[in-house]
This record gives C-alpha cells, sequence and structure tokens, in this order.
C-alpha cells in the first residue's frame, strides 16, 4: 500500500464545529470524494469519501457528535 507515514492530517474547528483535511505533501495523495487534495485544507462532511494513496483503502467520513451531559 502506498501510504506515507506522515500522509495527511484532520483537523476539527472546535468554534465553528468543522473538520478539514489537509495532505502533508504526501507522495501518493489523498482524495475527498475521487478529488486528490493540494495545496488546500479542504472540507470534510458526513459521508464524504476519504482515500490515502492509490489505490488506497477507501474510508467513509463519519461524524458521531455525543450531546455534553452537565
Amino acid at each position: 500500500m502506498n501510504i506515507d507515514y506522515r500522509h495527511a492530517i484532520i483537523e476539527f474547528n472546535e468554534r465553528e464545529s468543522t473538520f478539514a483535511l489537509q495532505d502533508l505533501e504526501s507522495t501518493h495523495g489523498t482524495f475527498v470524494n475521487d478529488v486528490q487534495v493540494r495545496n488546500a485544507a479542504v472540507p470534510l462532511s458526513p459521508g464524504d469519501t476519504v482515500r490515502f494513496g492509490h489505490p488506497g483503502i477507501l474510508f467513509q467520513f463519519i461524524v458521531d457528535f455525543q450531546k455534553e451531559v452537565r
């Protein structure tokens, strides 16, 4: 499989409650919904597909927010 040790990062923006994926200049690419990510942070939405490398394994982005209980 063609995945780099430091391939990509997914970050959560707590203030906006959003996720973004950024490729870390990987050799074989990072793809969101079959579009290669290059030189930018791409927003992720539930149901998006993410693939690391080529051909790579396809992952589906799922968010399961649990309400905070006090």
